[in-house]
């Protein structure tokens, strides 16, 4: 029930209003879809940027960082490859030493470890662990204990002189790497070496790239253990930030909730030790960007929508007054005001619309005019005819007089047509507009029976209706006429006597009348010219065509007479009615 009420509501809106909310809809909707594709697709190329800045910084960063390793790894390689450590190292590894060359062994290692680590501040400490009792070898700027890494002797040999990189330290804040020490000779482990490095070796290059807000950078290893970090609280910790994120093997952005926060996450590649970059950036740096471009886009889309209703209230302003003029016209002529015109000052449909209601304002008014002017005239004209009326009651009363009189003086055919004509008169002159069967034949005989006295024994006059039939209505002055036409175009010109037959019966509920004669008939073109032309006839006063005329106004074109005639053989007229019993009211 709800949404016909809602229709019935809109439906009885003025058209202006219609119109202005049809425009703001075509107007606004497509505004309100381009600003939301328009604030999705920008925040979707605003995280695409910050992806793609989060992958440059990363990619530049772990190449400065591999940079460094790689720098470590030649250092080590260089000492490993030093000739004179391998002469040092294979004298201690294959013999015993005395306490003189031990000595003096020890005093050799540690100045080729010194000039290594002398322009390298990021080197912290080195070993060299033999194995051997007395000959372990240090260069400790801050005496580190070198003793840390000895339970991973076996994995360092097993390494085949390739490097292991090691966790960071986060109470010395340095990072081991380690490395054994072969005989370039014999490809057989001398010693392993172990490379203290400081953690602000990575750290301090960290620091150098440049991020936005309060992003931060830093690296992890493969268990996802921080190995260096701005933070020096956060040293051996797993990174919190990559909870739930499977490492991919190559780069990843992802964005994830931290602490209530929205943090854009990426994460390089794994370097050549198996560490990996991960950047941080909250996302609040990027969704101010975000927001300015949201509020931007309200703003110009309210502007659009002002603009639009604006426009909308002209457009329908400029569409709906001429029709609300030319409705108020309208009202006031259906108000009876028949001088109201409607300006028009266009040429499109409305305006045309409101030519055509001036036009028949004008045509109405003018009719209305004239026929106030004929309703003059007529009420003139029967004011005269009453004037000059003699009452029918005074005809009446006469005519039975000089019946009476007649018969008196022995003159009964006067007396007869004299009581017929009368009896002709009254059914001629009743007000009804329907009488009954039987009263038509009454009026028909009276008129018949005039008529025998004009043409003597011209023609006979037979009547066959039905006595259950008699009962019925029909319009006055039906058949008479019809019969008249008989007499005058049938009859009169024969030669010889004729006879006029009048029959009724009622056929599929329709009532069928049908008055025959069987006088000269008539040709083609007088037959033609009778059914379409004749209006009335000169004895009649009332012809053929004025009786069919009646009977189809009164009860449509179903119904009618219909002609039927043939030169000597005689004329049918069948006349077709409604079965009326009781006296219509209204048709």
């Amino acid at each position: 029930m709800k949404p016909a009420g809602l229709n019935s509501r809109f439906a009885d809106l003025k058209i202006g209003k219609k119109l202005i909310f049809f425009f703001c809809l075509l107007i606004l909707v497509p505004v309100f879809v381009i600003a939301y594709q328009s604030f999705t697709i920008s925040s979707a190329l605003i995280e695409e940027k910050t992806a793609r800045y989060s992958h440059d910084i990363l990619y530049q960063t772990a190449n400065n960082v591999q940079a460094q390793m790689d720098k470590v790894t030649g250092i080590t390689f260089d000492i490993i490859a030093n000739q004179e450590m391998q002469e040092l190292l294979f004298n201690a590894h294959s013999r015993t030493l005395s306490e003189y060359e031990i000595t003096r062994t020890r005093g050799r290692v540690e100045n080729i470890l010194a000039s290594y680590v002398l322009f390298n501040d990021g080197i912290s400490s080195i070993f060299i662990v033999t194995g051997k009792d007395g000959l372990d070898f240090a260069l400790n700027k801050d005496r580190r204990q070198y003793d840390l890494l000895q339970a991973d002797r076996g994995k360092i040999y097993a390494g085949k002189g390739g490097v292991i990189w090691y966790g960071t330290d986060p109470k010395e804040q340095v990072i081991p790497i380690a490395r054994a020490i072969n005989s370039l000779r014999t490809q057989k482990p001398l010693a392993y070496m172990v490379v203290y490095l400081q953690e602000s070796y990575f750290s301090d290059l960290l620091k150098k790239t440049q991020y936005v807000g309060n992003g931060s950078i830093f690296i992890i290893d493969g268990n996802k253990r921080i190995c260096s970090h701005k933070d020096k609280a956060m040293l051996g910790k797993i990174a919190r930030e990559l909870d739930g994120i499977e490492l991919a093997p190559d780069y990843s952005f992802s964005k994830r909730y931290i602490n209530g926060e929205l943090q854009y996450i990426s994460c390089s590649p794994p370097l050549k030790n198996g560490w990996r970059l991960v950047s941080v950036i909250p996302a609040n740096h990027y969704q101010r960007e975000i927001i300015n471009l949201r509020n931007s886009i309200v703003l110009v889309a309210i502007l659009i929508t002002i603009l639009a209703v604006f426009l909308a209230v002209l457009i329908a302003r400029s569409i709906s007054r001429p029709i609300s003029k030319l409705s108020m016209a309208m009202a006031q002529f259906g108000q009876g005001n028949l001088t109201v015109h409607c300006p028009v000052g266009s040429k499109d449909e409305v305006g045309q619309l409101g030519a055509s209601f001036n036009n028949m304002v004008e045509n109405i008014h003018h009719l209305m005019q004239v026929l106030y002017d004929e309703q003059l005239l007529k009420r003139d004209a029967e004011l005269k005819s009453l004037r000059m009326q003699i009452n029918p009651h005074f005809l009446y009363n006469t005519l039975e007089t000089i019946n009476w009189m007649a018969r008196m003086k022995g003159a009964d055919e006067v007396g007869d047509m004299a009581k017929s004509l009368g009896d002709l008169m009254r059914a001629t002159i009743s007000g009804k507009d329907f009488i009954s069967l039987q009263e038509e034949l009454k009026g028909l005989r009276s008129y018949l029976n005039i008529q025998k006295y004009r043409y003597g024994d011209k023609f006979d006059a037979v009547i066959h209706i039905p006595e259950e039939l008699q009962g019925l209505f029909i319009p006055k002055l039906i058949v008479q006429p019809i019969v008249e036409n008989a007499i005058c175009h049938g009859i009169e010109p024969a030669l010889t006597n004729c006879t006029i037959k009048v029959s009724a019966r009622v056929r599929e509920a329709v009532l069928v009348i049908e008055v025959e004669d069987d006088g000269v008939g008539m040709t083609a073109e007088a037959y033609e010219a009778i059914r379409e032309h004749c209006d009335s006839d000169s004895h009649s006063g009332i012809g053929i065509n004025n009786v069919k005329r009646r009977i189809t106004t009164l009860f449509g074109e179903e119904y009618g007479l219909s002609l039927q005639s043939e030169p000597g053989r005689g004329t049918k007229i069948t006349i077709r009615l409604p079965v009326l019993r009781e006296y219509p009211e209204k048709i």
